[in-house]
Parts: structure tokens; C-alpha cells; sequence
């Protein structure tokens, strides 16, 4: 996305892997609400906490996306049945009478002086569109994440791949293997406290308590997703070649780029530095 090599893509996010690397990258990620995107022929971790949503270069291009994959879906039985608003036509609505709340604490805690200056010029954007907006304290979400979240995923992720960690655990990359081999010890008493009213729904009845949303039904909360700014491109940068600028020198030098099966018609294969050409007109790629 950030290349622009597509114009959309699918994430899944079950902990932060939408979110994560939009943010990183200078892309909008969205996770959807729960059951407002199908999950039917997505590989699951965490069948509680997984979620489909859409990757995009502009909050518009997002909201198209969404707009064309939520809906209900006969083969996820977690899907809402809700019905699908006009995400492009609410991007257009005014923001008078929005009430956000910025989140401090945890949220505002060890951020880049660049993501500061990015949150405040966001939070005078939304002040000059006639938002109201406030600072919010908002509770740490660690005691929640450790007493809810982390059995609870370790033991469904477990259960997904429990064949794959018990008989070939060896194809497994180390660190995926360690993610995932602590949820076999995870005790019934204990995923089910995860899903306890007492626990999980009241934690999350309470948070929502403190941070306004019963008082404030047309409220939002604004926070930094990451703490450090995104990667940066030093100078514009061809889809393909790299550096846009030294494309054609670099071809007179090398001679004219490989195409998509060139390399293999003349019986090797394509190296690491080789130059390769965009496809012609109408030809098709694959991965």
C-alpha cells in the first residue's frame, strides 16, 4: 500500500496486525468491529478477537473498501445482520456537535516528538471543523489484556494449530512456535474466566464507564496507535526499479530489464539485483 503498488488490501487484526503497520507505514488500517466483515476463508488465530478489515492510502479509499465487504454472510455465524451504512457519505457529514475525547495516560506515555505534533495538528483540525474536544483519562488497558485477552487467544491459537505444535512442531518458526505452545497449558477454569461477564464483559462495561461512552453516544476517542512515526521515504521512489531517478542509467548499464519469464526462458533464474520490467498491457501477474 504504501508503495502503491495496490490500490486496497484485506488485513486481519486479532491484536494489532491492521493497525500496527498502517501506522508504521503512513497507510489507513481499519479493524472493523466485531462481525461487521466476514470471516469465512480467513485463516484464523483467535476466533474471540479476529477481525477482517480493510489496508487503503486515504480514509476514503477505506470507506469504499468497507462498504463493499461488511455485511452478513451466511457461512460466518458471527456476522452482523446489521445493515450496511453509507461509510463514503459520513466522511462528507460535519463534525459540529462530535465530542472527542483525546486519551492521555498509557496512551500519551514515551511518544515520538513527531507523533505529538501529529496528534495536536489532528486535534486542531477537528477544533477547526467545530468538534468539541477534550482531554480524556482513559484506564490502562494491561489488566484487561492480561486477565482477558492473553489466555484466552494463547488457548484458541493453540487449538487452531494444536495438530501442526503436537506432530510437526519443527515447520513452525521458533518464534511462532513460543507464541503458541503456552496456550496447550491454558486451563479450561481459565479461558473461561476470559469470557466471564465478571470479567471480560464487566471490565469491559467499566471501561467503558470512565472513558464516556454511555453519556457521550456520538463521541470518539482519539490516540496515538504508535509511539514512534513511521518509516520515511528519503526521495520518490519507483514501484519497481527503487530509486525513480537512476532507472534509466541503471538500464544502459545493465542492458535492457528481465521480464516476468524471460529469466526462466533463458534457463536461469533472476538474481537478487536484477532489474525487472513492469508487465506489458494486459498481462497478467502472479504471486
Amino acid at each position: 500500500m504504501a508503495a502503491a503498488l495496490a490500490a486496497g488490501a484485506l488485513g486481519t487484526d486479532t491484536g494489532g496486525s491492521i493497525r500496527l503497520p498502517a501506522a508504521c507505514c503512513g497507510v489507513v488500517g481499519l479493524k472493523a468491529t466485531y462481525g461487521r466483515v466476514s470471516r469465512a476463508g480467513v485463516m484464523p488465530l483467535s476466533w474471540s478477537y479476529d477481525h477482517v478489515g480493510p489496508l487503503a492510502r486515504t480514509t476514503r479509499d477505506a470507506a469504499l473498501m468497507l462498504g463493499v465487504i461488511a455485511g452478513h454472510d451466511p457461512l460466518d455465524a458471527t456476522s452482523s445482520r446489521r445493515s450496511v451504512p453509507d461509510y463514503l457519505a459520513a466522511l462528507d457529514g460535519r463534525a459540529q456537535g462530535l465530542r472527542v475525547g483525546v486519551a492521555g495516560g498509557f496512551y500519551g506515555e514515551h511518544l515520538d516528538a513527531a507523533v505529538s505534533t501529529a496528534l495536536a495538528e489532528a486535534v486542531a483540525a477537528l477544533r477547526e471543523l467545530g468538534a468539541a474536544v477534550e482531554p480524556m483519562t482513559v484506564p490502562d488497558p494491561g489488566p484487561i489484556v492480561a486477565a482477558c485477552s492473553n489466555p484466552m487467544v494463547r488457548a484458541e491459537g493453540a487449538a487452531v494449530h494444536s495438530r501442526l505444535l503436537k506432530e510437526r512442531p519443527g515447520e513452525l518458526q521458533p518464534a511462532v512456535r513460543d507464541r503458541l505452545a503456552p496456550g496447550l497449558t491454558v486451563s479450561a477454569y481459565e479461558y473461561l474466566q476470559g469470557h466471564h461477564p465478571g470479567t471480560r464483559a464487566g471490565a469491559r462495561r467499566r471501561q467503558g464507564r470512565r472513558i464516556g461512552r454511555r453519556d457521550r453516544p456520538h463521541g470518539a476517542l482519539l490516540a496515538a496507535h504508535a509511539a514512534v512515526q513511521r518509516a520515511r521515504r528519503p526521495r520518490a521512489l519507483h514501484p519497481v526499479w527503487g530509486d525513480a531517478r537512476r532507472a534509466p542509467a541503471r538500464d544502459a548499464a545493465r542492458g535492457a530489464p528481465l521480464r516476468g519469464g524471460d529469466a526462466a526462458a533463458a534457463g536461469r533464474r533472476l538474481r537478487a539485483r536484477d532489474p525487472v520490467a513492469p508487465p506489458t498491457a494486459g498481462a497478467a501477474v502472479s504471486a
